[in-house]
């Protein structure tokens, strides 16, 4: 968990405990009074996971894929062999 989402995680069980409103809650994470009561609303369904960014573990969109890459790597060794070291991996 990130610091950010810990920060979230900390604010919101404070709300759900009603030590601290969702308005003021959402001033202190930078956010809209509607988006506060959003994050509420996940917090409430899905526990501490509603809390962690929603892409946590998965593959970026814009990932090159595992075959291209290896095709790409394969092309670039046959022509620049002679090169020194680079980033590849």
């Amino acid at each position: 968990m990130s610091m950010k989402e810990r920060r979230r995680l900390e604010l919101m069980a404070r709300v759900r405990d009603k030590q601290l409103t969702v308005a003021k809650a959402s001033r202190l994470l930078g956010l809209s009074v509607r988006q506060g009561w959003r994050l509420r609303k996940r917090y409430e369904k899905d526990g501490d996971a509603g809390l962690m960014h929603g892409l946590r573990g998965k593959r970026s969109n814009h990932a090159i894929k595992a075959l291209v890459r290896q095709e790409v790597l394969k092309l670039y060794r046959e022509k620049y062999d002679d090169f020194g070291p680079t980033r590849l991996d």
